[in-house]
């Protein structure tokens, strides 16, 4: 098992069919052993998973392309791999995020089992779904990031904003909600510090601080019309 700053093995629940672009290569990932209880996925340590952290964003977004263009079952194949990052997630939590993951997760199998089944599915449905889904990820990635910087991990809050904000975005888009001008900024140099880390450059503790709580601000502000959009689903 390779060396690793945390000195922490997270068990990701990732299905080995879910890996995606943005996932980068297998041969550049270490698996440790496989699960018995659960068949099919791989353990990945955390300097593993990081690499992954936007995985989810894309499956999210690919379960609702398959859906829009009436692939239902292959739609269902997709929120089956969203699932298991929610679960990873709500299983490597903090109180403030496991019930709305495990929630999030719940949500997702019933409309994988009807999307599966051919039961209709109406569209305000699978938006406020799909929605709370990224919604919850963005939740977990902030308290993630948030006690990185505690922490003074600069590298791993850095890579956890980013991800709260792919998230977020993700939320918005399936929500049909709109950001402005300076949201799109915020989440443009969010995105550009989760790059640079990844490049090996390190970033001001006071900027991931400011990028913390705008990430938090707008958070809140969507958690209103996810609200609203789930009453109506």
């Amino acid at each position: 098992m390779m060396k690793i700053n945390q000195k922490l093995a997270l068990a990701a629940v990732v299905l080995l069919t879910g890996r995606t672009a943005l996932a980068g290569s297998d041969n550049d990932a270490r698996k440790g052993d496989k699960p018995q209880s659960s068949p099919g996925w791989v353990v990945l340590e955390e300097d593993v998973f990081y690499p992954l952290r936007l995985d989810a964003a894309a499956i999210l977004h690919n379960a609702d392309v398959h859906y829009r263009r009436g692939e239902e079952k292959a739609a269902a194949n997709k929120i089956k791999q969203a699932i298991s990052w929610l679960k990873f997630a709500a299983g490597h939590g903090y109180p403030e995020t496991q019930k709305q993951l495990q929630a999030a997760a719940d949500d997702l199998g019933n409309l994988q089992v009807d999307l599966r089944n051919g039961n209709t599915v109406a569209a305000s449905r699978m938006d406020a779904t799909l929605a709370q889904a990224a919604n919850a990820l963005a939740m977990w990635h902030y308290f993630k990031a948030k006690d990185s910087l505690a922490k003074n991990e600069l590298g791993y809050a850095a890579q956890d904003l980013q991800a709260a904000a792919t998230y977020l975005q993700s939320a918005a888009t399936s929500a049909h909600a709109e950001f402005g001008d300076e949201i799109v900024t915020l989440f443009r140099d969010v995105n550009h510090d989760g790059v640079a880390v990844d490049s090996g450059v390190s970033v001001e503790p006071n900027r991931l601080q400011s990028h913390l709580d705008a990430v938090k601000a707008n958070l809140e502000n969507l958690a209103k019309t996810l609200a609203k959009i789930s009453h109506n689903a």
